[in-house]
């Protein structure tokens, strides 16, 4: 059995506690980073590379233990072919977020996003796009 493939894609995520506020093993209060890189082949996808980084405080307030404050920065990179598509190279996030434990089974996460070259554009239907703020709310939930 043949089997061919015309895509291929990796993706690596990496989390490091850089410093805890006691020395409670089971506590995983204190502020750590992360690092996120993703491949893609260029031939078969617009996107050919992503990769984010940022730091983020578990437990920042008394009583809220579980609660993640965070901040992060996020690019896309679009390959070469696809100028006829993109007017830009990449697009940018920077994202401040408040991930808080609502219940055990529920997550809210209110966020605010600053978006650089909004879909990779500088222009749509003859107008110069701007650099775009976004609010938001993620919600996650585990049963």
């Amino acid at each position: 059995m043949l089997f061919l493939v015309d895509d291929v894609g990796l993706y690596a995520s990496f989390d490091q506690m850089l410093c805890k506020e006691n020395n409670d093993p089971e506590d995983s209060q204190g502020v750590g980073a992360f690092f996120r890189y993703g491949f893609a082949h260029s031939k078969t996808n617009d996107i050919a590379n992503f990769w984010s980084i940022g730091l983020q405080y578990q437990g920042l307030f008394d009583g809220r233990d579980d609660d993640v404050l965070g901040i992060g920065f996020a690019q896309v990179i679009f390959n070469n072919a696809s100028v006829a598509t993109y007017d830009e190279d990449n697009e940018g996030v920077l994202e401040v977020y408040y991930n808080i434990l609502v219940a055990p089974w529920l997550n809210l996460t209110p966020n605010v996003q600053y978006i650089i070259n909004p879909g990779g554009n500088e222009r749509a239907d003859g107008k110069v796009i701007s650099d775009a703020i976004v609010i938001g709310l993620r919600a996650q939930s585990a049963f």
